[in-house]
Parts: C-alpha cells; sequence; structure tokens
C-alpha cells in the first residue's frame, strides 16, 4: 500500500464516520424531539408541528446520508494531492 491509497482509505474511513455519527445523531434528536412533543400534537398545525419537531433532525439524517453516498468521490478527491505525478 503506498501513501497515497493510505491517505484514501484514511480519508474515507473518516467520512464514513462523520457519517455514522451524524446518522446517530439525528436518530437520536428525532427520537427526543418526538418524545419531548408528542402530548403537544393538534392535527389542525400538523404542518408547524412537523417543521419545529422533525424538520432539523431530519434535515441532520439527510446530510448523513449524503455524506456516506459521497465518501468515496471525496476521499478520492482529496487524496489527489498525495499521488505521484507520474500516475
Amino acid at each position: 500500500m503506498n501513501k497515497h491509497e493510505l491517505i484514501e482509505s484514511l480519508l474515507f474511513a473518516g467520512l464514513r464516520l462523520m457519517a455514522v455519527v451524524l446518522f446517530l445523531t439525528g436518530g437520536l434528536q428525532l427520537v427526543f424531539q418526538i418524545a419531548e412533543a408528542w402530548y403537544r400534537f393538534d392535527p389542525n398545525y400538523l404542518g408547524e408541528f412537523l417543521f419545529s419537531t422533525i424538520f432539523r433532525p431530519v434535515v441532520v439524517i439527510l446530510v448523513a446520508a449524503a455524506l456516506c453516498l459521497s465518501a468515496g468521490w471525496m476521499s478520492r478527491t482529496m487524496a489527489k494531492p498525495f499521488s505521484k505525478k507520474g500516475s
């Protein structure tokens, strides 16, 4: 394993680890937000309830999914300066 492959694999692992942490953070936020606000639910204000309770955790989960899916491309791109000029 050369320097380029090592750096690329470390970057890939780090990005995937950040995605897992974001998945856990978003999932726990979602569970705790719903547990905290379930008794205040009123069907007349469904949009406001969903936006104030569920929107932020879902955005965190979507960012985690995007990071997880693009980790390979991002690690290859960030490791390019460490490749040899001839290859």
